[in-house]
């Protein structure tokens, strides 16, 4: 989750207007061009590249272990189900499913913006930053 709140200080110092790679995470990210939310692609707990929002909560969850629970965005017209954590004031959410997750990937991969819920993201630089995340995952010892 720590992740998540370092991401929160990028997004709110820059204005991001497309997907930057930051190495010292192994990372991809870029800033919403309309609202509070950025997208990444990072390295998950599996070692294996994973989608995920984030942005910062309008209510806190003081739970140790944070707040959880599910909900529907539309990415680029399709419903896909997102699993929501809340810690803090950090609110991440993630595809529930591979299905989803692929969905995006290739929404990014193939358009020039992706619209998911209220948010519309540039998907320049995508293909590129995200096979730097790829790569460093596959060539980690």
């Amino acid at each position: 989750m720590r992740l998540a709140f370092i991401l929160l200080a990028l997004v709110s110092t820059q204005a991001l207007a497309q997907w930057e790679y930051l190495a010292s995470k192994n990372m991809a990210y870029v800033k919403s061009s309309n609202t509070d939310v950025a997208a990444t692609v990072l390295e998950n707990d599996s070692n294996q590249p994973a989608f995920m929002l984030v942005t910062s909560s309008p209510v806190a969850c003081t739970k140790p272990n944070g707040c959880t629970n599910g909900i529907v965005l539309t990415v680029n017209g399709k419903p896909v189900k997102f699993n929501v954590l809340v810690a803090g004031k950090a609110h991440t959410s993630t595809p529930s499913t591979q299905e989803g997750a692929e969905y995006i990937v290739k929404q990014f991969s193939s358009k020039n913006t992706v619209t998911i819920g209220d948010s519309e993201f540039d998907a320049t630089g995508f293909n590129k930053t995200s096979k730097q995340v790829m790569d460093t995952i596959e060539n980690a010892l």
